[in-house]
């Protein structure tokens, strides 16, 4: 069972709990715990399709056991290179420190080594599985606030759509930003709003 809100403008189905606003590592996997849970999330990105940079490559010991309890470890312990130790060197490539996982505390003693569009990948996969797909192409424009909760104007290809929501979580990264029209008490306002991952 998923946990909606009514929406008349979709024929008696429920729309969406949770818009989540990017489609990168931290607004996949927040839609696959909301999944958990039984609260259906929709996905939107501005970008047309998905990226293929490596960007952030190591999942620390933390997140594997993060990812474990979510049901979603086996994948990333396939296409990752496990890392058991770090070293630091100077000038001439001499050693200054070693740090080294074993012994840390958690279950996993070593990080886990894979370029980010891989691990956005992984988490596409799972969550198309579930019958959840990434909206690419599709921006917020506007959020208003409505007595059933937010009221939220999406564009994508030149047509619009609003619909109401109970939440938005913002999953960009810290350099990109949504520019959109809100209401608050009724007095519309510029919001520049920075989305942090």
């Amino acid at each position: 069972m998923h946990i909606g809100l009514p929406d008349p403008t979709r024929n008696g189905a429920l729309a969406p709990a949770v818009l989540i606003v990017g489609s990168g590592p931290a607004g996949l996997f927040a839609a696959c715990a909301l999944l958990r849970h039984g609260v259906m999330p929709r996905i939107v990105e501005r970008l047309l399709a998905p990226h293929g940079e490596t960007r952030g490559t190591a999942l620390q010991p933390a997140v594997l056991e993060i990812l474990d309890r979510a049901g979603l470890i086996e994948p990333f312990l396939r296409a990752a290179v496990r890392i058991r130790q770090v070293q630091l060197l100077g000038p001439h490539l001499q050693e200054i420190a070693t740090a080294k996982f074993a012994g840390i505390g958690c279950k996993y003693e070593f990080q886990c080594s894979l370029p980010q569009w891989r691990t956005e990948a992984i988490l596409r996969e799972h969550l198309a599985r579930l019958g959840v797909k990434i909206e690419y192409g599709t921006e917020v424009r506007a959020i208003e606030e409505d007595p059933d909760g937010l009221r939220v104007m999406l564009e994508s290809g030149g047509r619009s759509e609003t619909f109401t929501t109970a939440y938005v979580l913002g999953a960009r990264t810290a350099s990109r930003a949504i520019r959109c029209r809100s209401i608050s008490r009724g007095r519309p306002t510029t919001v520049d709003t920075l989305l942090q991952t």
